[in-house]
């Protein structure tokens, strides 16, 4: 029951009368009271009304609910105007993109055009998203989860059953003791509680750590992990930084782990052989599809498989110990079998040139790392599937299996009278957007040269 401290009690009223009875149509809420409602908003603790409403919602989950009073408008209207201690904008579903604030310590969601909900959870002090449709609340009174649980990456307990599997609203997540950090990748979770690391979720290859190849679907010990400070985790193989040096579990087939053993799967973290100076002075691990870039100052070291020549070696067999590249690295992208290095002021490419995407040669393969002759400063470099695309300026120009864009008129068109085939198809703009080179992240395929670029002419 809300009262309005002149007119006395209200009530909330369901003015649909099938409220219980048809799940897919809307429902209005009004809040009734005698006479015109007010300017003045009658007395509530903020927010209370849009706690109801979620509430209400909770009860009956495919109900739309629509407010009818001014007290929800003025909440809203409050939320908008606030500045937020977090705002996350994403969209697992393009045409439903989703919104995720914190206001005052409290969580709100909005699904496309729907309503704002508060959820009644402690006081948020952390939200975390694995890029594939997963959310983690961290608070003051523990760990909430919902959204996609395709592999028990939620922690929640529950046996997924495949990719439709998704919770739709926060729920707890049972972690002994207090939650310190959670770090979640697309179908694997680590979890610091102040009694170790925990992991849940894919766990084919013995990834999370903890002892065998089963999926964990709760939050369980990850073995030798005490020490470990950070994580990486690419295509079946995790990678931990500790006290050790850095350390590798799950998928060795191909030696992706670099532990030197000939068992295909490592279920506990093992070290890496690494020689003893660079064991502890990892900066980066790149992992592609099978193998791995590992990186410790201008060293690069690489393991695992080197399908198509992509690790710069001129060898087709499992690396299983780490191998140093006869060159100084400070960067390195790999994608779609092809890989660029770059080397001082240099870029050095090899693996796959299908459609002379890297250079002009007639090979199909580069066997060994080559210097790319690019008459310009270039500024970024991103590797698409059958493309290499720069940036010098604020212009693009690239090479390769270009895709066109609606309104081009040719499938190419030379730029610029570049030589060594450098082409982009259509308008420089569109086809820029269309890829959307500007805003690719993924560590693999963009590369940033900092101070005045390379390969100058």
């Amino acid at each position: 029951m809300l009262t309005d401290t002149q007119r006395g009690p209200l009530s909330i009223k369901r003015t649909h009368p099938s409220f219980t009875a048809d799940r897919d149509r809307p429902v209005d809420v009004t809040v009734n009271i005698k006479g015109d409602i007010p300017n003045r908003i009658f007395t509530l603790i903020g927010r209370t009304t849009v706690s109801i409403v979620f509430r209400a919602a909770v009860k009956e989950e495919r109900v739309a609910l629509s407010v009818m009073c001014r007290k929800f408008f003025m909440a809203t209207r409050e939320f908008d105007n606030e500045e937020p201690e977090v705002a996350i904008s994403c969209s697992v579903v393009p045409s439903l993109p989703a919104t995720i604030r914190v206001v005052h310590g409290r969580l709100l969601t909005a699904v496309g055009t729907g309503p704002i909900i508060m959820h009644r959870l402690p006081r948020v002090r952390e939200v975390k998203c694995n890029n594939h449709g997963g959310w983690f609340v961290r608070t003051d009174r523990g760990l909430y989860a919902w959204g996609s649980n395709a592999h028990g990456e939620l922690c929640i307990g529950d046996r997924p059953c495949g990719e439709s599997n998704t919770t739709i609203r926060p729920r707890h997540v049972a972690v002994a003791g207090k939650v310190l950090k959670v770090v979640p990748y697309r179908y694997i979770t680590f979890i610091l509680a102040d009694s170790g690391w925990h992991a849940s979720g894919l766990n084919s290859a013995g990834m999370l750590g903890i002892g065998n190849t089963d999926v964990a679907y709760t939050p369980t010990p990850v073995l030798n992990s005490r020490s470990v400070t950070r994580w990486g985790v690419g295509p079946g193989v995790t990678f931990a930084w500790g006290e050790m040096g850095l350390l590798a579990s799950g998928e060795n087939r191909q030696g992706q782990c670099g532990v030197g053993s000939e068992e295909g799967s490592i279920t506990v973290l093992t070290p890496v052989a690494l020689p003893d100076k660079v064991k502890g002075r990892v900066d980066r691990v790149l992992q592609t599809a099978a193998g791995s870039f590992i990186r410790s100052g201008r060293r690069c070291f690489v393991v695992g498989r080197n399908r198509g020549f992509t690790l710069g070696l001129e060898t087709a067999d499992a690396i299983r110990t780490p191998v140093e590249l006869p060159f100084p690295v400070d960067d390195v992208i790999s994608f779609d079998n092809s890989t660029v290095f770059r080397s001082g002021r240099t870029l050095m490419v090899c693996g796959d040139n299908m459609s002379c995407k890297l250079m002009d040669a007639a090979a199909a393969t580069i066997r060994a790392p080559t210097a790319l002759q690019c008459p310009m400063h270039v500024t970024r470099v991103v590797l698409g599937p059958g493309w290499l695309c720069f940036r010098q300026s604020d212009v693009w120009k690239g090479r390769g299996a270009i895709p066109t864009v609606s309104g081009d008129d040719s499938d190419e068109a030379e730029l610029g009278g570049l030589p060594l085939g450098f082409k982009l198809g259509g308008s420089v703009v569109a086809r820029s957007a269309a890829l959307g080179l500007d805003l690719v992240t993924d560590e693999r395929r963009v590369m940033r040269c900092e101070g005045d670029g390379c390969c100058p002419p």
